[in-house]
């Protein structure tokens, strides 16, 4: 593993309001559109809050800490096996829910995506995400902030996972490395997801000549645009854990997961992406 540099700046946005019928914004979402059989971590956008979902189980985690404040903030969720999901902001605890429903998650079918639903192509992401983690194991609030600013070299243990774009071609196309090192589990840009260079991302591996830090990331603008992963990622687990950094262009916007209440109109700030 190598260290991630100390000197990691903050955005400097400027708000701008806007109206939008999008009621969440997905990070991933795996799986088909059976209830206990697709998942979702995201960001509702009437509360900014962080949420974790499985279709057709009424309990959902929220989180209390809001994530839409123009920071970065490392988001986390994972699933015991049993009936706890557990979620993490930054490192914390923050929002959990118990039910013996989530005995019943049986992630399987068609899709995954970063950036939109697995099996409708809504609730798209608008802004960028880093370092995307998927593990196989319940990971311990300790595993969790001892790894979360840190890049992951090689195949760490219980690594199903990661997309940390760090090695891919900037743009708008082409795959994206598994640099878990199953190439079967390649992602692809779609839509125009472009990977990018940012001053700001929150690990970053390449030196710049007069100092400071660079790294590569995922940006998404919230209309159509997503990346694609095999749907096998998480595919017949009862305990995984999902991590990613994320920062949000729109102060009121989702990651994934999802229980919709239609399409309501709201009113939302609306941050300008800076680099």
């Amino acid at each position: 593993m190598s260290q991630k540099s100390s000197l990691v700046k903050t955005p400097q946005c400027v708000p701008r309001v806007l109206t939008s019928d999008s009621v969440y914004q997905d990070i991933l979402s795996i799986g088909n559109a059976t209830n206990f059989q697709e998942s979702f971590l995201f960001i509702d956008n009437a509360t900014n809050q962080l949420h974790f979902q499985i279709r057709g189980i009424g309990t959902r985690a929220q989180s209390t800490t809001t994530v839409t404040d123009g920071q970065w903030h490392h988001v986390a969720v994972v699933h015991d096996g049993s009936t706890n999901i557990q979620l993490y902001i930054d490192g914390i605890a923050d929002g959990s829910a118990t039910t013996t429903d989530f005995n019943n998650i049986n992630i399987t079918g068609t899709g995954a995506r970063i950036g939109t639903q697995s099996t409708n192509l809504q609730e798209f992401f608008n802004g960028q995400i880093d370092e995307v983690r998927i593990w196989n194991d319940a990971r311990t609030a300790a595993e969790i902030r001892d790894n979360m600013n840190i890049a992951l070299e090689g195949q760490d243990a219980n690594l199903v996972a990661a997309y940390s774009f760090d090695r891919d071609a900037t743009g708008s196309t082409g795959t994206v490395l598994n640099e878990q090192g199953t190439t079967a589990l390649n992602g692809t840009r779609t839509n125009g997801a472009t990977v990018e260079k940012s001053e700001t991302a929150p690990v970053n591996e390449m030196p710049k000549p007069l100092g400071g830090v660079t790294g590569d990331v995922l940006s998404l603008d919230g209309s159509n645009d997503y990346l694609e992963v095999p749907d096998s990622v998480l595919n017949n687990r009862s305990t995984g854990t999902i991590e990613a950094w994320v920062f949000l262009n729109n102060t009121s916007e989702t990651i994934t997961a999802k229980q919709h209440d239609g399409g309501l109109q709201r009113r939302r700030q609306f941050w300008r992406r800076c680099r």
